[in-house]
Parts: structure tokens; sequence; C-alpha cells
């Protein structure tokens, strides 16, 4: 039912109380008009909620701060613009946003506590969980500084839009400004105005979005859109926090800069230099590029990006079942990585194998690096460091192996100075070809030979380090 010219007056009232004119924003003068609240504080929604203040503002909506009389107790309010409440299209997202939030329990999401009509305002309201603190925007410095803080959040905004996933949500305007911290440091995710709900990926006529995240199939509806949409927005999102900077930006000079943008994101290549030129970006590179594929079935699955940042915790200095704690990245392959960590339980350094995030979603790599790892702890041989357990990391769900840590000198560093005794060298290369023998012998194929892999003790004792830990049937290159 439309509202009547009286109920009309009675909410541009309180829109010009919470705005100000259109002469003179900054000094409100609202008409009179009978039956309306001459303060502010007056002023309620929904019979039970008086506001208290003006909280922000969106594109579409506005959220105030208010107090719900029947339970005394602080809420938020949202509703929708005064240009924007006659829209119908736009009323019913306003509305189901209420719905799917309302469906939706998770303790990094805003909970929804209810939602109607005001009769005498003539326009719907969200009464939501009054949340206090800042947005990603206000963090970007902070999280340039301390990665370890930006992966440790983003692993809880992955898992919060998983969650989501799994019951058919897509929040489909993921941007730094829709995710708060709270008062407690905690992650929210704020706003699903645009959200769509349903076990079917769904395509939209117009474009609805915040351009600067926005994925090539939001501008064209070429696409359904699916959770590889959200994929796309967690992709520049984890860039701009990465950089400070998002992938894509309007011309300064461009006459349409949602155009402009809408062209970028469909036709550009991310500038990928500008993660390879910061130390901890650039492993998470082609990771974050794969994100922002223009094909949304390239894109990566969620539970893959969790692992690979939940991996990034752990190279910078995090723990293993609270007994390993890393101490250092010795190397990176796509298969696996490499750690140096201490053993809290003998104390003792030792050396990690874990396999990495993108293989583990390959059951054949994933069933190698578990064969070859048996392999070695099964046949410990004197030239090769012992393996002293096989596990699988709760956290990233990745498996992994310990081995010990083997002191020496590699042989790269020797060679240089045996140069001018050929005889210490042959008698060392001779030492080598027999520690070679020994894992010929016992079916061992090292897999990455090289002279910086062999480790020679003060007495010219042969080591084989920096095996490769997957079986070597059909190994990939690494």
């Amino acid at each position: 039912m439309k509202p009547t010219t009286s109920e009309k007056c009675i909410s541009v009232r309180l829109f010009e109380f919470l705005f100000g004119s259109k002469n003179n924003p900054s000094h409100p003068r609202p008409s009179t008009v009978q039956g309306a609240p001459e303060q502010i504080e007056e002023w309620t929604i929904g019979g039970n909620y008086r506001i208290l203040n003006r909280m922000g503002t969106g594109g579409t909506a506005c959220v105030l701060r208010a107090l719900d009389t029947s339970l005394a107790r602080e809420v938020a309010i949202k509703i929708l613009l005064e240009t924007e409440s006659t829209d119908e299209e736009l009323t019913r997202r306003f509305l189901d946003e209420g719905r799917i939030l309302a469906g939706l329990r998770h303790p990094n999401l805003v909970t929804v506590h209810a939602m109607g009509v005001d009769e005498r305002l003539a326009f719907p309201f969200l009464v939501m969980e009054l949340v206090h603190g800042s947005t990603l925007d206000d963090h970007i410095d902070e999280y340039r500084t301390y990665p370890t803080l930006l992966f440790r959040d983003m692993v809880t905004i992955l898992e919060t839009i998983h969650y989501c996933h799994q019951r058919h949500v897509i929040h489909l305007d993921l941007k730094p400004s829709n995710i708060m911290l709270d008062q407690h440091g905690t992650i929210r995710i704020i706003d699903f105005g645009i959200a769509v709900s349903g076990i079917k990926p769904r395509s939209d006529e117009f474009a609805l979005g915040t351009a600067l995240y926005m994925a090539p199939e939001q501008f064209t509806g070429s696409h359904e859109l699916s959770p590889a949409t959200d994929i796309y927005a967690l992709g520049v999102i984890l860039w701009e926090l990465l950089t400070g900077t998002p992938p894509f930006q309007a011309a300064s000079d461009a006459t349409d800069s949602f155009t402009d943008l809408a062209h970028r994101h469909l036709a550009d290549e991310p500038p990928i230099h500008d993660l390879m030129r910061l130390p901890h970006a650039a492993p998470l590179a082609g990771l974050i590029s794969s994100m922002l594929s223009k094909h949304p079935e390239k894109r990566p699955a969620i539970q893959l990006l969790i692992a690979a940042l939940k991996v990034e915790l752990l190279a910078q200095g995090g723990s293993i079942r609270d007994r390993y704690h890393v101490r250092q990245t010795i190397s990176r392959t796509p298969n696996y990585l490499t750690f140096i960590a201490f053993d809290r339980l003998f104390s003792r350094p030792v050396v990690i194998r874990m396999l990495s995030a993108e293989a583990s979603l390959d059951p054949d790599l994933r069933d190698r690096f578990l064969d070859r790892a048996r392999e070695l702890a099964n046949h410990p041989l004197p030239v090769l460091p012992a393996v002293l357990s096989i596990d699988r990391d709760p956290a990233t769900t990745l498996p992994y192996l310990v081995e010990e840590r083997v002191e020496g000198v590699r042989l790269n560093v020797v060679i240089p100075a045996l140069q001018a005794r050929p005889l210490r060298l042959f008698r060392l290369f001779r030492s080598i070809w027999q520690a070679l023998v020994v894992c010929r012998d016992a079916g061992i194929v090292h897999g990455n030979l090289v002279p910086s892999s062999i480790l020679v003790s003060d007495q010219e004792t042969i080591r084989f380090v920096d095996t490769v830990p997957i079986s070597p049937r059909s190994l990939r290159p690494v």
C-alpha cells in the first residue's frame, strides 16, 4: 500500500532531521508537520526503537544508532534513503538482506534482531546488532607493516565467507568498508544489501556493487553470479591490503569512472610486479593473480585460499601443534615448503617439509608425499637426515614430515677452497660416490642433487639434504 501524503511528509521531516535541508545540509531546518516530533531523540521507528543519532550513510541506505525501549539495549537500525525507499527493486533487496542475515549464525557476521515496515513512516527497516569499531580501510597501513595481522584476519574473512557460501549466500559487495574490526578486534562482515541466496548461481540484468571490487561478470551479466564472484572481490581486497592500492583504478581524467573501471576489470591484467617487489606478498602473487582471473571457473576454491594463507602465517613464525615453532623458511617450490623450526618438546632444531596448499588438491601428489615420507622413515640411512615424525597440520590439514637438522658445510662452498688441493678434492668426491651407492642400494632417489644439497662435516662425512619429499614417479618439475 502506497504511503499517504501525511506519511510522506512525516518521513521527509525525519530525513531532514538526519541530513539537513536541501538548501543547507549542515543546518537542518525541518518544515512544520503536524504529528512530527520536534527533536531527533523523540523519533521512533517500528514503535520500539528510539533514534539516538545517525551512524553512517551509504549509496542507498542509512544506519542509525537507536535504543530498543522494550529490551533496554542499543541497536543499529538500517533504513533506505528517502530517494530510494520508493524503488520497488531496491526495497525488495533491502528486505531480502534481512531474511538472508536472519538465516545465518556466525560470530563474524552481524546479527539481525528484527525487520519490518514502519506504518507511520511508510518505509522498511532492519534492526541489527550494534557493532562499534573501524573498517579495514582504517588499517591498511597497519596491515602493510605487520603482514601476520593481515594473513590472520584474511583467514577469518575467508572462513566467514566460506560459511556463507556453504549456505548458498553470495555477498556480491565485499570491500574494505564492508568489513569491520569491532572493539575487541574481531572481524565482522556487514552489508549484505545486494547478496543473493539460492542453490543455483544467479545473474542480474543490471550492474550492482562497488566498481573497484566488482568481478567482470558483475559488469556484463555474461556469466552467472556465483561464489567465484566473491573470490574476485576478496582478491582485490587482499591486493589492496598488501600494496596499499587496488589493482585497478580509474584514470584521473576519466569522464565516467564506472565505465573506465569496468573496462579495466574486463580487459586489463593486474600489475603483478606490484606484488612481486614485496617480500611478504611475492609468495602469494600467483594465487592472487588466479583470484583475479577474468574467467570465474579459473578462480581458486576458497578452501585453497584459506590453507595457503595459513601456510603464510606459519612462514611468518607460526607454530605447528604448539610444538614446532617455525624460525625460517629455507625453500619454496610449487609442491612443497621447507622450514627450520624449533622442537619445544625436545629443545632441538628440526627441519619440516610440508606439502603446499596447491599440491594438496592433487590426490596423487598428496599420496606420493606420504609414500615418500614413509619410505624415508622406514629405510633410515646414515647419509640422509633421520625422519623423526610424519603428521598432518591441524590448522592447514596439510601433511608434513619432521627431519633432524644436519650440521655441515655445503659442497658449493667447499669446492672453491679445495681447488688448490686436488688430492683432498678427489677423496671428497669418492666419499660422495660411496654415499650415492648407499642410496642406490636402498632404492632411494634424491631427486634434487646439486652441490648445495650435499653437506660436508669437519671429518669429511657426507650427508645429503633437501631430498625431494615426493615419490619420484612422474615427478613434476620443482
